[in-house]
């Protein structure tokens, strides 16, 4: 492929090719985010560098071999499975194309089981076109819900506390707008069907709409979601909600991947780190351990703050039931 295809070319491109060899091998997927969403009215147009799929979660083995037999490669390094060490999508590179492609098999945020999401998203699914090709999207109001929840991935936001500037809550009043009442109203129903409503809750009642009784159902779920949000950049933190939610048998491999797999650590590129010398891989993994070893307490503290503090459920006031909008 020519190094002279344009971004934006090549994201439409790789959306249709994606598309096309997911569906013929029986894979079914939802393009997300970027030009899709644009499409739908949902995001400003503007570039997209990746291409962003949500594959059916039993699937997820399958797409993955698939797309390592065409030659595409996994950014993270050869040897690196994202999914092995809890991370809920696999980025891969079309050699000479300008995109990378984002597999997810679930995004934070959304907190019921990855397979009752996909399948309640599949069932509503709408059809999009990239490059003259048809491909699933989710339903504006189901889109929306991603979307938002994609948005606060880098930002704490407390249950009942959006305190963000105006500028960050653009793109989701844009999203929000675009949607007829019908959808608004839609859109909360998806959230607590995919069990997104109390990750999102401040965000729908900052936007005027009632998000209506707290759910109870993903209560440890959202715990560890908020723990995620809270100590965004503490890597030692990250490792440790990795390592609690592992299974017993997976942690073994996890704890090679925290101190062994150089190709994660994010001082160098994947790429750069293939191409080091057997002392700079060394010279990088201890530091690397070093780091780990010192953040333990730090995380260890923190986790315990957290099982002390609990999720209780928010507090309703007569405004929180008739959808005010306000900021506190």
């Amino acid at each position: 492929m020519s190094a002279e295809l344009h971004i934006a070319e090549g994201s439409q491109l790789a959306h249709a090719i994606v598309a096309h060899a997911l569906s013929s091998h029986g894979i079914r997927a939802l393009f997300v985010k970027g030009p899709v969403a644009t499409s739908q009215g949902l995001r400003s147009d503007r570039i997209s560098n990746d291409v962003d799929v949500l594959c059916d979660p039993a699937r997820m083995k399958d797409a993955i071999e698939l797309f390592e037999s065409f030659g595409w490669t996994r950014y993270a390094g050869e040897d690196t499975d994202p999914m092995a060490i809890g991370m809920h999508a696999s980025t891969y590179c079309i050699p000479g194309w300008p995109n990378t492609i984002d597999l997810h098999a679930n995004f934070p945020g959304l907190l019921a089981p990855p397979s009752e999401s996909f399948a309640f998203l599949w069932e509503r699914r709408r059809v999009a076109r990239m490059a003259h090709h048809a491909l699933a999207a989710p339903a504006p109001a189901d889109h929306f819900v991603i979307i938002a929840v994609h948005h606060l991935r880098d930002l704490y936001v407390r249950f009942g506390d959006w305190n963000l500037a105006h500028s960050a809550r653009l793109p989701l009043d844009l999203a929000w707008r675009s949607l007829s009442p019908h959808e608004q109203r839609d859109a909360v129903a998806a959230a607590r069907a995919l069990g997104a409503l109390e990750p999102l809750r401040a965000v729908f009642v900052d936007l005027g709409a009632d998000p209506g009784p707290y759910d109870e159902r993903f209560a440890a779920e959202a715990r560890t979601w908020q723990r995620s949000r809270r100590h965004l950049g503490d890597s030692s933190m990250v490792w440790l909600i990795r390592w609690q939610g592992a299974r017993w048998r997976d942690r073994p491999e996890l704890v090679a991947r925290a101190f062994w797999d150089i190709s994660m650590d994010s001082s160098r590129t994947p790429q750069e780190w293939a191409a080091a010398t057997r002392r700079e891989r060394a010279r990088g993994r201890l530091r690397r351990t070093r780091r780990g070893l010192a953040g333990i307490p730090r995380a260890l503290r923190g986790a315990r703050a957290a099982a002390r503090e609990g999720n209780p459920a928010p507090r309703h006031t007569d405004s929180d039931e008739g959808g005010h909008t306000g900021h506190a």
